[in-house]
């Protein structure tokens, strides 16, 4: 039931209660620009977005009975992925 601390609806993109961000193995490496870059040390293709832009990871809470995230809203953060 919501209550005035608790609203019915979360946006999709609210982060979670026990999702953590990435680790902490950012790098940065020379690009083909000549300018500094940041990577990440085990970075795959998913990382990026069709641009070449580094999107931040984020772990992602298990979802309940009905498909919805599970752990209290964050509310001052966003998740990276927007879920």
């Amino acid at each position: 039931m919501p209550t005035p601390i608790s609203p019915a609806l979360v946006p999709f993109i609210t982060q979670r209660e026990g999702e953590d961000a990435a680790p902490d193995n950012l790098i940065l490496l020379p690009h083909t620009d000549g300018q500094l870059h940041l990577h990440y040390l085990d970075e795959d293709p998913r990382d990026r977005n069709l641009r070449g832009v580094l999107w931040a990871r984020c772990s992602f809470n298990p979802l309940d009975g009905q498909g919805q995230p599970t752990g209290r809203p964050q509310w001052k953060l966003m998740h990276p992925t927007g879920r």
